[in-house]
């Protein structure tokens, strides 16, 4: 089955993971966690930075100790490819994150549908700032059910908060419990996303998946 800076906004949200990794085949790319059954598939010249890139200056223990409850993959599509490209989405090709994350007792018994659309921020929910921003339009917006209990909501929003027009994609899940968050984000520009890679990014998002994992 089938979000502005909202590469921060998405690691300082709030899964318990322990080491992913992607591996290459027939065009394609998997960035996949095995251990939380999260895969998505990407063409395989897109780039993928994984913890080492995203926290350079983490020691080896800080790392094993935030796998406990975080694991995120930023990826993008550009020739000269930038951890930064999932700040804004405002390139003309796609970049994005893939995230998963444990939520704290207090993060639980806020979550609702506003903060998933805000990616754990309701002040961020596109339904909201639709309503009081200009420049902000929601092109879709409805629930999604995926194996293992996960589920949420997938909204689709353009702005021009940057300047440029962008479309952002972003599917939000909750695992049955509300104890943990998967966000699947991919955006660029609004030519990028509606015409020039608007196959890529359809058959990226047709590929997030969950899988229920037996414990």
């Amino acid at each position: 089955m089938r979000s502005t800076p909202v590469r921060l906004a998405l690691v300082a949200v709030a899964f318990v993971a322990v080491a992913g990794s992607a591996c290459g085949g027939s065009g394609y790319q998997y960035v996949k966690n095995d251990d939380l059954g999260i895969y998505a598939r990407l063409p395989d010249d897109w780039t993928v930075f994984d913890e080492d890139d995203l926290f350079p200056d983490a020691t080896e223990r800080e790392l094993d100790r935030q796998a406990q409850s975080l694991w995120v993959r930023v990826f993008d599509a550009s020739d000269d490819p930038s951890i930064d490209a999932a700040e804004n989405f405002d390139g003309p090709k796609p970049a994005g994150v893939v995230v998963a994350r444990a939520l704290t007792i207090e993060q639980r018994e806020a979550l609702d549908l506003a903060m998933l659309r805000g990616l754990g921020d309701p002040a961020r929910n596109p339904l909201t700032r639709a309503e009081t921003e200009p420049g902000y339009e929601v092109l879709l917006d409805e629930a999604v059910e995926y194996e293992g209990g996960f589920s949420g909501v997938h909204t689709v929003y353009m702005t021009a908060e940057t300047g440029s027009r962008v479309v952002v994609d972003h599917t939000a899940l909750r695992d049955s419990s509300s104890s943990a968050i998967v966000m699947f984000v991919v955006g660029c520009e609004e030519e990028c996303y509606a015409d020039t890679h608007k196959d890529e990014i359809a058959d990226l998002v047709d590929s997030w998946t969950i899988q229920e994992v037996s414990s």
